[in-house]
């Protein structure tokens, strides 16, 4: 439903990992709350939405054993989302770090490639009772 001025906001929140959503009409600055007003009251989980997990190292060049920053951020944006880095080894990932996400969702980790070359890494965001994991695309960061 559209308020009289078609302007509408949506603003969520988390309580217990589970998504809260309010609508409200905006005019001067603060929420209307005539009976036009659609809310959604109380707590609703949205146990169907999938995670998603953006990562990009600073440098995709280093000299090898050197640490490179990654950064990211995590969608639904709860603070304390579980991310992990993860280097590929052969065939399988191995997990080389972990991080929480801040309330805002971003997140920062640390890549020190081992071996001269292209080395291969990715970040995973844990699922949790909210939402499932989800997995970034694969990124390399060559050491010399």
């Amino acid at each position: 439903m559209v308020g009289r001025d078609g302007t509408w906001r949506l603003s969520t929140s988390t309580v217990n990992s589970v998504w809260c959503a309010r609508y409200g009409e905006l005019t001067t600055g603060r929420e209307q709350t005539a009976s036009w007003v659609a809310q959604v009251a109380g707590v609703t989980a949205l146990r169907g939405l999938t995670g998603h997990v953006t990562a990009a190292p600073a440098s995709r060049t280093t000299a090898k054993d050197t640490n490179v920053r990654v950064r990211g951020r995590v969608w639904p944006a709860l603070g304390g989302g579980d991310v992990r880095l993860q280097r590929q080894v052969g065939r399988s990932w191995r997990e080389v770090g972990q991080a929480v996400a801040g309330s805002t969702g971003t997140y920062t980790l640390i890549a020190t490639p081992p071996n001269r070359g292209a080395n291969a890494y990715r970040v995973q965001l844990r699922g949790a009772a909210a939402y499932r994991g989800a997995t970034s695309s694969t990124f390399i960061i060559t050491a010399r």
